[in-house]
């Protein structure tokens, strides 16, 4: 399964506003595998806490919930340089067809590379 950095932003996003995964979840079912799997790629990249994706025997990922979902210092550091819509934006064209694939540091510092612009720094 591919990463999709734009689903990562937007899970990124609903936790930071909502603190509910299982929404997301709910709301998605079709797509619940494919969130699952970026659940698991968030908890394992240190962006997210207080959910646990557990890959059972045959591969399906079963999501726990085991405290209130929030970000991490690092997921919060992520998101700061990627919630402003304009900023996304012009990382994505950038990078072009590349977003799913390029590495999280290299779109990080792109990030703050466009940000620092925008400030004048």
């Amino acid at each position: 399964m591919k990463r999709d950095m734009e689903l990562i932003r937007q899970i990124l996003l609903r936790i930071e506003e909502t603190e509910n995964v299982q929404l997301l979840l709910d709301e998605n079912y079709e797509r619940r595998e494919f969130i699952e799997y970026h659940l698991l790629l968030l908890r394992e990249a240190g962006l997210i806490a207080g959910v646990v994706v557990v890959e059972c025997d045959g591969g399906e990922l079963v999501t726990q919930i085991v405290s209130k979902p929030r970000l991490t210092w690092s997921g919060h550091e992520f998101l700061d340089v990627a919630r402003d819509e304009t900023t996304w934006n012009q990382a994505k064209e950038r990078v072009g067809n590349s977003i799913g694939t390029v590495a999280m540091s290299v779109l990080s510092a792109l990030l703050i590379e466009i940000s620092k612009r925008q400030l004048g720094l």
